[in-house]
């Protein structure tokens, strides 16, 4: 079989990223129409290195493929190759340790005398289109592909997934050994695009998009708008090769590429020169419709962007309710405040930024409150204590003492108890005080307002309710805003 291919089309940015850990192979711009191997690699790391482990992979898995061309090549060869590769890695961290964790996906399409052989470790794709259709795609080694086929989740949801960057293979060095996953195919046709590329590219274009995209049988033009793309929404670094076949031989042996140059006649440069009119025409149909296209799939994007922003919005309310759950309010803020900055018309996540703002507010009150309670509480009795034990005080006066400050100890427990939450214990603190009118001048007003509200819950059987929410009442009207107790 003799393929040969286009002028191949290359992609290599860092994006909005401050580094590029994508690697290619060929080099940026080195690629022609005799090249048969292609490489794209994503590191993984950031600070451990993942630049390093996309160039290392990405040249020392060429170098073992081209070096062996001559060696059976099936399943156990890929594999060779990439136990090669690990112990390259392993060899590279043990004399620069400041790489170590660095890992990297590939994929690759490698074109040979009796076929295409497709190989991938990670979430790094290759697309082979034709008409405009996607007739293979690799199966990504990714938790969200997992969820898909598993019917947890559709193909859609995956797309913004918020674990969609994490992957379950990428090559680590010999530790770590993985497996890569190679697809043969010898179903080649004319003018069949490969798309090489890592997730930056697959992020946000949708498989829709990249068919449409293929459909303009333009690889110049399809490079243009996917770095438009890419530059505008994408948030990662973003690197692919796109190889366009120009002929396929099924009986032809040889695989190299031959295109002689010969000096054109007079007629041939008249029938040429109407060939660049017609394609400079041709070029400007494309173009326009190119631009549509971009604009679509534009439209498509901010719509998409949209769903996926609010789903993290969504994912950032429940996590506040997640906190809140567990009592831990700082943090439900929080992520409240977050998801009201994304999304300040909601009026749901204003509302309950609100009501957590104020419980917090309350819940500081309140732990104030209990704060000065129990050293209020401690205080009182260490007084009633000493009055006990005071034999310098006429009997009568001490009586009356510790009946006074034991009337403060009931109604400093009582208000404790309602601050901790404990109702029913709170409203037995306070209720022996209607009982004893002398408890008037030393049980302040806030007190007997509490014992009211409590009052109906606890005894909504007592006959004589009502006479003791008037003397409530009562209580609340005789008795001084400040407690000074002489004692």
């Amino acid at each position: 079989m003799r393929i040969s291919i286009k002028q191949p089309y290359f992609l290599n940015e860092k994006g909005k990223r401050q580094n590029n850990e994508d690697f290619i192979f060929p080099d940026p711009g080195s690629a022609d129409e005799s090249t048969r191997l292609f490489i794209v690699c994503d590191g993984v790391g950031g600070s451990e290195k993942g630049e390093v482990a996309s160039k290392l992979v990405c040249d020392q898995y060429s170098k073992f493929l081209l070096e062996n061309n001559s060696e059976q090549i099936d399943i156990n060869f890929f594999t060779a190759a990439l136990r090669h590769v690990e112990f390259e890695m392993t060899n590279y961290v043990k004399e620069h340790p400041n790489c170590l964790g660095m890992k990297t996906t590939i994929c690759f399409v490698w074109f040979h005398n009796n076929g295409a052989y497709i190989g991938w470790c990670g979430d790094s794709r290759v697309y082979q289109f034709r008409g405009g259709k996607i007739i293979y795609r690799t199966d990504d080694h990714s938790l969200v592909n997992e969820m898909v086929k598993s019917g947890e989740i559709t193909e859609d949801d995956a797309q913004w997934h918020p674990h969609s960057n994490v992957i379950l293979r990428a090559i680590a060095g010999s530790e770590s050994p993985t497996e890569i996953d190679v697809h043969f195919t010898k179903d080649l046709h004319k003018d069949d695009v490969f798309l090489l590329c890592t997730d930056g590219v697959t992020e946000n274009l949708t498989e829709i998009n990249l068919q449409e995209l293929s459909s303009l049988g333009d690889l110049e033009m399809m490079t243009e708008q996917i770095s438009t793309f890419c530059e505008n929404f994408s948030r990662d670094n973003y690197s692919m090769y796109l190889i366009a076949l120009k002929a396929v031989d099924l009986f032809a042996e040889d695989n190299s590429i031959h295109t002689p140059k010969t000096a054109l006649s007079s007629s041939d440069k008249k029938s040429h020169s109407k060939k660049i009119t017609e394609s400079k025409e041709n070029s400007f149909l494309k173009y326009l419709l190119g631009g549509v296209l971009l604009i679509a799939i534009a439209i498509g994007a901010f719509s998409f962007f949209n769903h996926q922003e609010n789903q993290k919005t969504v994912a950032l309310f429940q996590k506040a309710n997640d906190f809140e759950q567990n009592d831990q309010l700082d943090s439900a803020r929080h992520y409240l405040s977050i998801a009201h900055e994304r999304d300040p018309d909601n009026a749901m996540y204003k509302e309950n930024l609100d009501k957590m703002t104020s419980l917090i507010t309350t819940n500081k009150i309140v732990s104030e409150n209990i704060n000065q309670y129990e050293e209020r509480l401690k205080t009182l009795k260490e007084k009633f204590n000493l009055l006990q034990k005071d034999t310098l005080l006429a009997d009568s006066t001490r009586l009356i003492g510790l009946r006074f400050v034991g009337y403060e100890i009931n109604s400093v427990k009582g208000l404790l108890n309602f601050e901790r939450g404990n109702l029913k214990t709170s409203f037995d603190n306070l209720k022996p005080l209607l009982n004893d009118h002398l408890s008037t001048s030393y049980v302040p007003k806030q007190t007997w307002s509490l014992l009211k509200e409590l009052y109906p819950h606890f005894e909504n059987n007592d006959s004589i309710l009502q006479i003791r929410l008037d003397q409530c009442q009562k209580m609340m009207d005789l008795s001084p805003e400040v407690i000074e107790s002489p004692f």
